[in-house]
């Protein structure tokens, strides 16, 4: 199977993220997308289908990793799911060009995360990354300043201008817009496939109290990023976990399109 696989969906959003869309949306939801999903549990790097990887998500494992933790993660046979540079280092180790994820970290004032990993892993891991936005807390003009000064190339699906996430956030240019990327360019590609802006949230004040809920979750030990998205997902109602799951699916179908012209 891992020699037919062009690419791994990332498990954090679907495992911690999206509080409040039940096993059987998320399962609707992928219904004919030939997927591949990536966690690590038994202290190896799991990948599989939907029916597999929900049998995970059902155990909700709290723990997040990522290239940095990866290794220990492992070797101490703890299940775990995985960020996007986790997924990246995943599919490195396996052979798989191009990683799929959602929002992705970057530079920002985020509690113990100056850096989100996943900058440096778009830096060192020659994989791919199909993403739909930096997070909307996120400083993003630093972000892509940082990437771009690592030869990092940001590049927009029908688009050469990155607006925001779940939100319409921020307004910056890209390096210029894909409609295919040969899987055999040895990564350094951030390739953006965004949330129309008619389906985002357009009230940008439930972003901050959401915020402001994931700094002080911090201060008890919680993780930030699954905070903002609970706090997001109860002051939407859920429009917020609907919106993502359906980001994530469009982004998995877009890598399987750019695997044909390989």
């Amino acid at each position: 199977m891992i020699m037919k696989t062009k690419y791994l969906v990332e498990s954090c959003l679907l495992t911690h993220g999206l509080r409040s869309i039940t096993d059987g949306e998320v399962i609707r939801a992928w219904d004919g997308v030939n997927a591949t999903f990536a966690w690590i549990d038994e202290g190896k790097i799991q990948t599989g289908c939907m029916e597999r990887f929900i049998e995970f998500r059902k155990r909700k494992i709290k723990l997040r990793v990522n290239c940095k933790n990866m290794d220990e993660m492992l070797k101490k046979r703890v299940p775990g799911a995985l960020t996007a540079a986790g997924t990246m280092e995943a599919c490195h180790r396996l052979g798989i060009p191009v990683t799929v994820t959602c929002g992705i970290g970057g530079i920002g004032n985020i509690p113990g995360e100056t850096i989100c990993s996943d900058l440096p892993a778009l830096k060192n891991i020659p994989v791919n990354l199909v993403a739909t936005s930096p997070k909307d807390m996120i400083d993003v003009g630093q972000t892509f300043l940082w990437l771009r000064e690592r030869g990092v190339k940001i590049l927009g699906y029908h688009t050469d201008y990155c607006t925001g996430y779940v939100f319409e956030s921020m307004h910056e240019k890209l390096d210029g817009m894909f409609e295919t990327v040969p899987f055999q360019d040895k990564g350094k590609k951030l390739l953006l496939n965004p949330i129309p802006i008619e389906k985002r949230i357009h009230d940008n004040g439930i972003l901050e109290k959401a915020v402001k809920e994931a700094v002080e979750a911090v201060k008890k030990g919680e993780y930030f990023h699954p905070t903002v998205n609970g706090a997001l997902d109860r002051l939407t109602n859920g429009r917020t976990s609907e919106i993502q799951l359906e980001s994530i699916v469009e982004n998995a179908k877009l890598a399987g399109y750019i695997a044909e012209f390989k």
